[in-house]
């Protein structure tokens, strides 16, 4: 039985698929690992053709008899296929259930990164209204640095919740600002209609507007903007160290 070693790379497994085959057909090889360490090697064996089990590292009083080796561990690999005491299939991994176990690997990434986000100001869930999503969202516009918005007029600026002077002649009027980003401007359209609904603060503003002339579009836009400040001093505060 014989050993050499290979680099862990795509020349690599090329290298030693020729060189086992020298030794005779290849038709199935013992892989440690085929999940993770391995999984590339196993993916270009099964490429190839070529059955792929998964085998277990050697226990550990075989370790201590005979010390950890490369070529030991080869040999045990080995042997485990020929006696047929190594029987697990290695997964091909590329199929559906491969993408499905990457968009959960991603899924979990990105939870984890919200709640490490969430936890950075949990002040933001207080608020009627303001989920984790939108949390989130607003955090992201806002960045690492939110000291570099300088007042609240800015972040709202950057929201798109600002409206902008538009002039024609002798007339100055303002517009809606379809500027900024939209998905921060989503976030905040997202808490102005939850408040609408369960906040009694929210539902009264909207009635006196209302009976003051303004259009839904209006009061909705002085909504998302009392929202934006809202945010802001929330968050701002927080992100100030005291000077030493």
């Amino acid at each position: 039985m014989g050993t050499e070693s290979f680099p862990a790379t795509a020349a690599g497994y090329r290298r030693l698929l020729v060189w086992a085959g020298k030794l005779g057909a290849v038709r199935r090889a013992g892989v440690e690992g085929t999940g993770t360490y391995g999984a590339g090697l196993s993916r270009y064996l099964l490429a190839q053709h070529v059955e792929v089990y998964e085998v277990n590292r050697p226990d550990r009083s075989a370790r201590r008899l005979l010390g950890k080796s490369d070529p030991f561990d080869a040999q045990a690999a080995a042997r485990a296929v020929l006696s047929g005491r190594a029987r697990a299939r290695a997964k091909s991994g590329d199929g559906p259930v491969h993408s499905a176990r990457m968009f959960k690997l991603a899924k979990d990434s990105a939870v984890k990164a919200r709640t490490q986000a969430i936890n950075h100001a949990p002040q933001l869930l207080e608020p009627v209204g303001i989920g984790p999503d939108s949390a989130v969202t607003l955090l992201i516009t806002m960045g690492d640095n939110p000291e570099r918005l300088s007042t609240e007029a800015s972040f709202a600026a950057l929201c798109g919740v600002s409206p902008i002077e538009y002039s024609s002649g002798r007339r100055i009027t303002r517009r809606l600002n379809y500027g900024g980003d939209r998905q921060a401007n989503a976030a905040l359209h997202r808490i102005v209609f939850t408040r609408l609904r369960h906040d009694p603060r929210t539902q009264a503003y909207y009635e006196r507007r209302t009976q003051e002339g303004k259009t839904r579009r209006e009061i909705i836009r002085c909504l998302k903007r009392h929202a934006a400040r809202e945010v802001f001093n929330l968050v701002r505060p927080v992100s100030h160290t005291p000077a030493l």
